[in-house]
């Protein structure tokens, strides 16, 4: 029997961290984007939590991030269906915005994004952002990283990508009692850098705030040598 999500809340944030240049990262919880900082949300569903990493290879990395997200923020597919449309229409958009200018035609992101419902719980990811789920017999990563020979990506948004089911990660949950009790999404500037049994470990700690495990995760990842720019965003529910 699927139970009814009555009350979520959220922390995210981002940071440009060590790496070189702007932050390419770009963070959402319900409908606000952010490029620096954090942000906390609490309220009924629904609630969409995303984090969209700029690829640096090319220019415009944070520029797709803002517009992949900007597509994805008002949006709540009902289906898997729906949720790979709208993964295309992100990567259309971020086509569109590179078309003007010639030094921006390669430019695109990974992403991965959590969208809750009153009953269920819908993911969809593109490229090595990972997302967790928290659940009754401990934290587990939903979906698969597109990655191939030597770390590679093979799946993105923007540059000479297409969106198809292939390439992409996406799964749907109708929630149970003591089923699913968070989801989290971070960049692998955070992940790569922590070890797997800490992050799990942190994740399904729910004596901790939100923000609290964000923050630490954000500050060993930059301890132990993260190059990158550091983005996590969190949420919990409540039946």
């Amino acid at each position: 029997m699927a139970v009814r999500i009555r009350r979520t809340e959220a922390w995210g944030a981002t940071y440009k961290g060590r790496k070189p240049g702007p932050n390419q990262d770009r963070v959402l919880v319900a409908a606000d984007i952010i490029r620096e900082g954090h942000i906390s949300y609490a309220g009924d569903p629904p609630l969409i939590i995303a984090v969209a990493d700029g690829i640096s290879g090319d220019a415009g990395g944070d520029i797709a991030a803002q517009t992949a997200l900007e597509t994805v923020r008002d949006t709540a597919p009902g289906n898997l269906k729906s949720a790979l449309h709208v993964m295309a229409a992100a990567n259309t958009n971020i086509h569109a915005a590179a078309a003007p200018t010639a030094g921006m035609r390669n430019m695109c992101t990974t992403i991965a994004v959590v969208w809750l419902h009153k009953n269920k719980l819908i993911w969809c990811a593109r490229g090595d952002t990972p997302i967790f789920l928290v659940t009754d017999s401990g934290t587990v990563q939903a979906n698969a990283l597109h990655t191939g020979k030597y770390g590679l990506l093979t799946s993105y948004l923007g540059a000479d990508a297409v969106v198809t089911p292939e390439s992409t990660s996406f799964g749907m949950l109708k929630l149970k009692p003591a089923e699913v009790q968070a989801a989290a999404v971070m960049s692998d500037g955070i992940c790569k850098y922590i070890p797997d049994e800490t992050l799990l470990g942190m994740l399904a700690d729910d004596t901790r705030q939100i923000a609290a495990i964000g923050s630490e995760l954000m500050r060993s990842a930059s301890a132990n040598g993260s190059p990158d720019n550091l983005s996590f965003v969190m949420a919990r529910f409540w039946a």
